[in-house]
């Protein structure tokens, strides 16, 4: 029978421990954020910018939460959900400093 020394046993557990929790860590969810809203990995959102409305996707890049773009303007597509509008005391303010 081969004899496995305590110290080799703890160090083998511990690296299995490490490997779940970094598991785990890997699975959380990756949310994108875009004028006060929170979007889920995946879904599409019709993005509000100063050349005009896109498509774009919540994604991962390196782990991070980015939006990808689809290069299509939102005016042709429906049911997707968009960004909420500004407050009007923010709309009336961006107005004032423009």
């Amino acid at each position: 029978m081969v004899q496995i020394s305590r110290p080799c046993l703890l160090l083998a557990g511990g690296i299995v421990l490490m490997m779940a929790a970094a598991t785990s860590a890997a699975k959380a969810d990756c949310l994108c954020r875009a004028n006060g809203e929170q979007y889920k990995h995946g879904q599409l959102v019709c993005l509000k910018l100063p050349q005009g409305s896109q498509l774009a996707r919540c994604d991962k890049v390196l782990n991070n939460a980015s939006w990808k773009f689809l290069g299509q303007s939102c005016e042709r597509i429906s049911g997707l959900q968009s960004p909420a509008p500004k407050p009007p005391l923010l709309q009336a303010q961006n107005k004032k400093g423009a």
